[in-house]
C-alpha cells in the first residue's frame, strides 16, 4: 500500500522547529525496481536544487507572489521530467515483455493515462509544499518582531516524503497495469489463474483471495501497488488465439 503522509503539518513542521536539511534525508522505495530508484534520485535532485536556491529566503519571500510564480514553474518542470522518465520506463517494460513472449512491438496495447496520473501526483506535492510554506510564512510575517528565524527545512523534508511516495506509487501502478495487460493478451481474460500469496507481510485480503482458488483472470482485482503476491496461470501452456496469431505474424 502507498505510504501515508498526513496533509496537516505537525506543530514542529508548521513553526519551523525541525531543522533538517535535505542531504540528511534517506528515502526508501517500496520495491527493488532499479529503474524506479533512478527516477526517484532524479526527481529528488530537482527538488533539492529548488530548495538550495531558496533555503535562506525570508518569510516575506514565501508569502509573496514571486514564490507562487516560482513554484508554479517548478511544478511544470517536475511534470515534464517525470513524463519523460515514465515514458522511457513504459517503453522499457513493454520491450522486455515483447522479447520475453516473442511479440512484435505493436501486438499489445496497454492504455495508461500517463499525463493525468503525473499531473495529479505532482500537483499534490507542490500544492502542499506551497500552502504549508505560505501559511507558515504568513504567520511569521504577522509576528515579525517575536517569531524568531523562519525555517523552510522541515517543509521541504515533508515534500521529499510526498515526492518519493508519488514516484514509487505511480511507477508500481504502471508496472501492474502492464503486467495485467500482457497476462490478458497472452492467456486471455477468461483463462484460469490462481492468486499466490508471497507470505511476506501478506494481508488478510490477499489470503482471502488466495483461498478462493482458480478463477478467470478477469475476476481478479489488481494487487496492492506494492504487493508481492502473484497471479499464476493454471494452464501455463494454453495461450489465447490473439497471442498465437501475433507470434505467427
Amino acid at each position: 500500500m502507498q505510504k501515508s503522509v498526513p496533509n496537516v503539518p505537525s506543530y514542529d513542521e508548521f513553526f519551523g522547529l525541525e531543522d533538517n536539511f535535505l542531504d540528511d534525508a534517506d528515502f526508501e522505495a517500496e520495491n527493488d525496481d532499479e529503474d524506479i530508484k533512478k527516477m526517484l534520485l532524479i526527481m529528488l535532485g530537482l527538488l533539492e536544487e529548488f530548495y538550495i536556491e531558496r533555503m535562506y529566503e525570508t518569510a516575506y519571500y514565501y508569502s509573496s507572489e514571486q514564490f507562487q510564480d516560482d513554484i508554479i514553474k517548478f511544478n511544470g518542470e517536475l511534470k515534464d521530467n517525470l513524463y519523460v522518465l515514465f515514458s522511457a520506463y513504459i517503453s522499457g517494460l513493454t520491450t522486455d515483455y515483447n522479447i520475453k513472449w516473442n511479440l512484435p512491438d505493436s501486438a499489445v496495447a496497454v492504455k495508461i493515462e500517463l499525463e493525468e496520473m503525473i499531473n495529479s501526483g505532482i500537483d499534490s506535492v507542490t500544492h502542499t509544499l506551497y500552502y504549508d510554506l505560505k501559511d507558515k510564512a504568513d504567520f511569521y510575517t504577522s509576528m515579525a518582531t517575536t517569531a524568531g528565524t523562519f525555517s523552510p527545512h522541515a517543509n521541504f523534508r515533508r515534500a521529499i516524503k510526498r515526492l518519493t511516495n508519488q514516484v514509487d506509487y505511480k511507477g508500481n501502478h504502471i508496472r501492474k497495469v502492464i503486467d495485467r495487460g500482457y497476462d490478458e493478451f497472452v492467456y486471455g481474460q477468461d483463462a484460469l489463474f490462481e492468486w499466490v500469496c508471497s507470505g511476506i507481510n501478506t494481508c488478510a485480503w490477499c489470503y482471502e483471495i488466495e483461498a478462493m482458488g482458480a478463477m478467470p483472470l478477469s475476476y481478479f482485482p489488481v494487487d496492492h501497488i506494492n504487493g508481492r503476491c502473484v497471479l499464476r496461470p493454471v494452464n501455463p501452456d494454453e495461450y489465447s488465439k490473439e497471442y498465437l496469431n501475433a507470434r505467427r505474424d
